[in-house]
């Protein structure tokens, strides 16, 4: 698979033209306030196929990422959405597999079966409830999010006593007087039967693309 074309060219053309009435323009002000012109030029973006873009794919449930492509997604991704991700990426312990999925198809067998890829498990209970927003939602998740600051932010979520999630988990712990929910994340729970394979899309990494 090969990325350039056209799609590049005007890319790259409409870039050189923004950065050269940039320029033009730094000189101008300059000149009119008298200032030194210290000719900044800046790099130029790369470029990036709307194919080779999580976001751009239309997902149909989990999709597996290489790592370079999963691991840049989702820095972005969580932090242009205040860590509210949209696509949720999940990885094993060594960071060797990844799978993005969105937030809305991420059901209770879909999540499941993406821990089971990765080696891990999910707390038995768990499932996707709207109404919690996606903070409380993907916090019982925590030990396969990729992203730290979702990890990090995770035991105040899960503890949030006010949503169905923290609900649904603390019915296993009824009659324990110390039942912590921050632990809720690393209990060992069976996993269901994997969506059909035919539904799980693999991208393939533009370094290996051919």
């Amino acid at each position: 698979m090969c990325w350039k074309g056209d799609d590049e060219a005007l890319f790259r053309e409409l870039h050189h033209e923004l950065r050269n009435l940039e320029v033009r323009i730094d000189q101008t002000v300059a000149e009119m306030y008298g200032l030194p012109d210290d000719r900044t030029v800046r790099p130029l973006p790369r470029f990036q196929p709307a194919s080779q873009t999580v976001e751009a794919l239309n997902l149909d449930g989990p999709v597996q990422l290489p790592a370079e492509i999963a691991i840049d997604f989702d820095a972005k991704h969580v932090r242009r959405f205040k860590r509210r991700p949209r696509i949720w990426i999940f990885t094993d312990a060594a960071k060797t597999k990844f799978f993005a999925v969105r937030h809305e198809q991420a059901t209770r067998d879909v999540v499941r079966w993406i821990a089971r890829q990765v080696g891990e498990s999910i707390p038995r209970d768990w499932d996707r409830f709207i109404d919690d927003g996606i903070a409380v939602n993907i916090a019982p998740l925590a030990p396969i999010l990729l992203n730290r600051q979702l990890k990090k932010e995770s035991p105040k979520h899960v503890n949030a006593t006010w949503s169905q999630t923290y609900r649904a988990l603390a019915r296993r712990g009824r009659g324990h007087d110390h039942f912590n929910l921050a632990m809720i994340a690393s209990v060992n729970c069976a996993v269901l039967a994997s969506p059909p394979k035919s539904r799980v899309s693999v991208l393939p990494s533009p370094s290996t693309a051919s």
